[in-house]
């Protein structure tokens, strides 16, 4: 196995992208360990309890200068003990890439920095509903080229072949609304489809996300549905006309918990 560089991660917490001023990231799942020993031990043992989720990143500060979605300051400051900002970590920007997520607290951010150094900041975050954390694949990212943001309803993300579909119990998905322009126009509403082929000619629709006419802070939202035999998925939009344009990034995963 070749080791690998890291240099790239998109990371999304609710309707921000932050990867532009992330300069460090990290993602500990694990489980509590449990002290099992008994008379006549040898050893300590211990059995696995209650699964954890924990997040931190590291980035460079912002002022709350413009109405950007990059205005983190205000964001971060209101999330402090809030339950539910939807965090995704994800490998890559196509489709198809691995990610990682989960709806969070943040339980911690610092404004931090040096005399003569940028200024920076931490924040921390841990799993705050169940399933605790997923593990997905990014299903529609439209963020990279105006021309393929999501517009009128024929706009439709490539379907994928999810196999680990079904074995599982429950679809979950996590959307970000990153960028949302119109004038009058309908909003934006995300809908995940399945179907046991590529075609797609009797889809079944996994669930339907809230309509929405904003991004940035709070453009979040966190989805699961009943899981099925389909193999193939696909995002769709079943709302925003033509004059409107939205740039999202949605993952889905599959868990049995």
């Amino acid at each position: 196995m070749a080791v690998h560089v890291f240099r790239d991660a998109d990371v999304f917490a609710d309707g921000q992208e932050l990867t532009g001023q992330v300069r460090a990231t990290s993602l500990s799942y694990g489980a509590e360990p449990l002290d099992a020993t008994v008379l006549n031990s040898t050893t300590r043992l211990f059995v696995g309890g209650l699964k954890t989720v924990a997040m931190s990143h590291e980035g460079f500060w912002f002022a709350n200068t413009t109405a950007s979605t990059d205005a983190l300051d205000s964001a971060r400051f209101a999330e402090i003990g809030t339950s539910g900002t939807v965090v995704t970590i994800a490998a890559g920007g196509t489709e198809g890439s691995r990610s990682f997520f989960f709806e969070s607290v943040v339980t911690d951010y610092t404004p931090r920095g040096t005399v003569g150094e940028l200024f920076g900041y931490n924040v921390s975050a841990a799993a705050n509903s169940g399933p605790g954390l997923v593990r997905g694949t990014v299903l529609w990212n439209s963020t990279a080229v105006s021309s393929t943001q999501v517009a009128a309803g024929a706009s439709t993300s490539e379907a994928l072949n999810l196999t680990d579909s079904s074995s599982k119990k429950t679809t979950y998905g996590a959307l970000h609304i990153l960028t949302a322009t119109s004038s009058g126009a309908t909003g934006l509403q995300v809908l995940v489809q399945s179907d046991n082929s590529s075609a797609f000619g009797s889809p079944t629709t996994v669930f339907t996300f809230t309509l929405s006419t904003a991004a940035g802070a709070g453009a979040g939202e966190w989805k699961s549905g009943t899981g099925s035999t389909d193999t193939w998925f696909r995002a769709t939009n079943a709302a925003a006309s033509s004059n409107s344009r939205y740039a999202v990034h949605l993952s889905i995963g599959f868990s049995s918990n």
